[in-house]
């Protein structure tokens, strides 16, 4: 009596499905976009578009200047951190310059009124590159399975 089926080639399947889900083969890819959203993000919108009639503002470069990411490889997949760290009288203050549109975000968490229509949101700059990010991602992983 057999005691199990021998499948050719399970092994090596099994070797190549475990590369695949490790997702190690994905960072270089996930921190190059990462790179992407953040020099879209550090872009300033035209000084004309910024100065209000009445406004003090003086751009310094530290908006620009503190954009950051951090990516990590996690068992079930890959986690990407975009955020802008700057600080004005100790407040982080990105989120009033690009953080998400709308009222259903709640005071303090949404990008504020002055800004709207003159920076981009950090969600819009995401939206737009998404379907370049998932084609990368799907490519990665192709070329990764054509591999012995």
């Amino acid at each position: 009596m057999a005691d199990g089926i021998n499948v050719d080639g399970i092994q090596a399947l099994n070797k190549k499905l475990g590369r695949v889900a490790s997702f190690k083969y994905l960072v270089p890819a996930i921190e190059e976009e990462a790179n992407i959203i953040i020099r879209r993000a550090a872009t300033y919108p035209q000084a004309k578009k910024i100065s209000r009639k009445g406004s003090k503002y003086k751009r310094t470069g530290l908006f620009g200047a503190s954009w950051s990411h951090r990516v990590k490889q996690k068992q079930t997949g890959i986690d990407a951190l975009v955020q802008n760290t700057a600080r004005r009288k100790g407040v982080r203050y990105g989120i009033y310059v690009m953080g998400p549109e709308g009222p259903d975000k709640g005071k303090g968490r949404q990008q504020a009124w002055m800004h709207k229509g003159i920076w981009k949101t950090l969600d819009s700059i995401v939206e737009k590159r998404r379907p370049m990010i998932m084609r990368k991602i799907q490519r990665k992983i192709n070329s990764e399975l054509r591999k012995g």
